[in-house]
């Protein structure tokens, strides 16, 4: 404290210190989540990526995979009828797989593959908000 400041201005310059505090913060978010930022765009093309890989269309079934090799991913889904087709993700070892509904055989092939470590049927919906 200093010498012979009075308790009203020390209360006034820690009410200051808070207001530029709140202020320096609300700054820093309005320029994280403006139009455009890096970590907007990032953010939201992952968000509707993970969203959209969890809807899928009449007659299928999306499959997240985890794997090794995506080079023998890409092959077995072109010589597997009932794999339709496979998109990648963000991440090197994940891919989406749709597969047509019904078809447990699909599945279990894919989980057969030695190059697959983890298949996962979007059925489960997690919310990281």
């Amino acid at each position: 404290m200093l010498m012979g400041a009075s308790p009203r201005l020390m209360a006034h310059g820690k009410t200051t210190v808070w207001l530029l505090a709140l202020f320096l913060l609300g700054t820093g978010f309005g320029v994280v989540g403006q139009e455009g930022s890096f970590f907007r765009t990032v953010w939201v093309k992952s968000y509707l990526k993970m969203h959209d890989s969890l809807l899928t269309g009449p007659g299928e079934v999306r499959l997240t995979v985890m794997h090794n090799d995506e080079q023998a991913l890409l092959a077995l889904v072109k010589n597997t009828p009932s794999l339709l087709d496979v998109s990648k993700s963000g991440f090197s070892n994940v891919a989406y797989v749709r597969a047509a509904k019904g078809n447990e055989r699909a599945y279990r092939l894919l989980r057969d593959m030695p190059f697959v470590r983890f298949v996962l049927r979007n059925q489960i919906i997690f919310f990281c908000h």
